[in-house]
């Protein structure tokens, strides 16, 4: 016999123990660290200097930091632009590759076409499109070249940079958008369609009456995860174009990071951090609340 038995609830603390140890040195740490930052004043340039509590001052800066708040309307700018786009290319390929009408070996095809940019790393995809959008010798300026346009700098000019990463962020995250609603599309039951064709409904009346309001709890946890991820969008459009030209392309997290890492301003940028953290929590929670009601929790 054993010298001592547990029970499977100690057994779990047993076994969860060393990763909720982890996740609090890894994680809990730094987030309650950056928060007391945020509410001090820190001479990152003196040695000797001290932190000291300060109360709302960062909090106040942020809010006449005309960078920040420009940044801070451009990623929605960035942000709205992109999500609309992707919803609209999202459900209408969704729909192409779920009709009964197409060949079988043709859909297959294009879902493997549409895995092609969920391999690659965003940094790579950054690189590979500062590269496409070069207006010597990229491959964009030369095809609209051969068509009688002439070249275009993209995103060395400010009046299409933004534009420019826009279509980066639609060819990345499209297929994820397609891929979801594609599966929602396949779970939605066929009486309902069933019906409306016996009663007459064209194929406009079904997609507006029927597919969408049987789809809108997929595209609403969409539109929350793609918010999130768009507020978040750092690493590609880092290494396209570092936020120029100017600040043209400088959303709120390149901001933050030019704050925090160029500037040397740490609790400045932990607070427009926290701001940032503050923006994304409705969404997080509407998601969560969706996730505990459908687990029926």
């Amino acid at each position: 016999m054993p010298l001592f038995k547990m029970t499977d609830r100690k057994w779990a603390i047993v076994f969860l123990t060393p990763g909720f140890i982890l996740m609090l040195i890894a994680y809990v740490y730094p987030l309650l660290y950056s928060l007391y930052l945020s509410f001090s004043s820190w001479d990152i340039f003196n040695p000797d200097g001290k932190i000291k509590l300060q109360g709302m001052h960062n909090y106040y800066k942020i809010f006449t930091n005309d960078a920040l708040l420009s940044s801070l309307v451009r990623t929605s700018i960035f942000s709205f632009s992109a999500l609309v786009i992707q919803l609209v290319i999202g459900i209408s390929v969704a729909l192409l590759v779920t009709s009964e009408h197409l060949n079988q070996k043709f859909t297959s095809l294009v879902r493997a076409f549409l895995l092609a940019p969920m391999i690659i790393s965003p940094v790579v995809a950054g690189i590979l499109w500062r590269t496409l959008y070069n207006r010597e010798y990229g491959p964009i300026n030369y095809f609209l070249s051969l068509a009688g346009i002439s070249k275009n700098p993209w995103i060395a000019d400010p009046d299409t940079a933004l534009m420019s990463v826009i279509i980066v962020e639609i060819w990345l995250f499209t297929p994820f958008v397609i891929f979801i609603l594609t599966g929602g599309l396949l779970s939605l039951a066929k009486e309902p369609f069933e019906a409306a064709k016996v009663d007459g409904a064209t194929p406009w009346q079904m997609f507006w009456k029927v597919t969408l309001p049987l789809l809108r709890p997929v595209i609403l946890i969409i539109i929350t995860l793609r918010i999130m991820d768009l507020f978040k969008t750092f690493d590609y459009v880092y290494s396209m174009t570092y936020g120029g030209p100017g600040e043209s392309t400088e959303i709120l997290t390149l901001s933050i990071y030019k704050q925090g890492i160029k500037f040397l301003d740490v609790t400045g940028a932990a607070a427009a951090s926290w701001v940032l953290l503050l923006i994304l929590l409705p969404p997080s929670l509407y998601l969560l609340r969706k996730t505990f009601i459908r687990e029926g929790r």
